[in-house]
């Protein structure tokens, strides 16, 4: 599904929030097997209300960011008047384990003119990542290219 959200439509301080999503083995070891690691193994400081469990198999820092953008970006129709820039301030504050479950809010943080592209603004959605008690996990800056409305307006 797409739809085209222009530039001057997004509003610092708007939050969204995503559905949640459980991390299973599966995932876990197809995403070592990615990543040539058959065998991950349980390392890191657990959040709170966790037990440290040596046979509980870690989540890897990458699938958690790898969830978190395919989270967001599913949770909401495709923006066809913008694309990715990149990411900025990734933080992971805490481990998750197989069985975690996570869901991610979504702040509009910022947006700022495009030095280079009159036509175009840059967007900054902070995605912070928490699980199924609560803790905050993980954190990006997700910085978007957004088309303007009227290809080269400024902010107001």
């Amino acid at each position: 599904m797409y739809g085209s959200v222009y530039f001057e439509e997004y509003e610092p301080g708007v939050v969204r929030k995503t559905p949640g999503r459980t991390i299973t083995e599966t995932d876990v070891v197809l995403h070592a097997g990615h990543m040539g690691d058959a065998y991950p193994r349980w390392s890191g400081v657990m959040g709170e209300g966790h037990a440290h469990d040596e046979s509980a198999r870690r989540v890897q820092d990458t699938l958690v960011f790898t969830f978190t953008i395919g989270i967001t970006a599913s949770s909401q129709p495709i923006n066809a008047v913008a694309f990715t820039y990149g990411y900025d301030n990734l933080r992971f504050l805490g481990s998750l384990q197989v069985g975690d479950a996570i869901w991610v809010r979504v702040t509009i943080a910022s947006k700022s003119d495009d030095p280079k592209r009159q036509d175009f603004g840059r967007v900054i959605e902070r995605c912070e990542t928490f699980n199924q008690n609560g803790e905050l996990v993980f954190s990006c800056d997700h910085v978007l290219m957004v088309q303007k409305s009227n290809g080269a307006s400024s902010i107001a």
